[in-house]
Formats: C-alpha cells, structure tokens, sequence
C-alpha cells in the first residue's frame, strides 16, 4: 500500500510514519504533527547516507533540514555529535538539533526557531 499513489498510500505511508513516531517519543509525535500543522511534508526517520535522523524537510530545492530531537541522555559538542554534523554537512544537510522538552513545553516556538532557518544556507 506504501507503494500506491493517491489516498491509499497516502495514509499507508502515514501510519507508517505514526508507527515509527511512536518508537521514539512523544516529543517527535508531538513535532511531527506541528509540522504538518505548518503544511510541511518531512520525512520521517530518513537515512542519509549511513546516519539515520528524525526528520528532513526541505522548505525549497536548495535547502535540506536534518531534524533530530534531542532527548534527557544527548550531550551536546562530544567529537562523535561534531562528527555527526560534519557528515550531514558534507551531505548537503543543514543540522537543526532540537531539545525535545523545548517541543513539550513550546511547540510554536521551536516551529519558529526551524522557520528561521528557512532560506539560510549553511
């Protein structure tokens, strides 16, 4: 059904979606449907290249988002996270690292800190 064109794989794909969303968090659940919100398309759970990330959205052809969420256990600057942002660069992806408290607590403010990306280049 994935595979389908039209309604059918759009909700197909969309479950798939919800189901992968769960595994992670409420806080991605909770990011994913404000981005909808928005009319955005992310996808969810992507690989690129050998990382897997949350999101990627691609507010135009040029731009490409990696959203992760971060959670309680992330640490942020360890040479393995500058790594991780030196690939995705290198991949053409502009990292946006979300903390995911920040998307409980104010989910409007973190869609308006993403939209402050849009149209910069890195």
């Amino acid at each position: 059904c994935v595979e389908h064109d039209g309604r059918l794989g759009e909700v197909a794909r969309h479950g798939r979606d919800m189901q992968r969303l769960r595994e992670t968090g409420r806080a991605s659940i909770e990011l994913f449907t404000w981005m909808l919100l928005q009319g955005w398309a992310p996808k969810v759970r992507p690989r690129i290249g050998d990382l897997e990330v949350d999101f990627v959205w691609e507010p135009t052809p040029e731009q490409h988002l990696a959203i992760e969420i971060d959670g309680r256990e992330s640490r942020f600057d360890t040479e393995r996270d500058k790594a991780r942002e030196a690939y995705l660069y290198w991949m053409g992806y502009e990292r946006v690292r979300i903390d995911g408290q920040a998307v409980m607590d104010d989910p409007r403010d973190v869609i308006a800190g993403i939209l402050r990306r849009q149209g910069k280049s890195h």
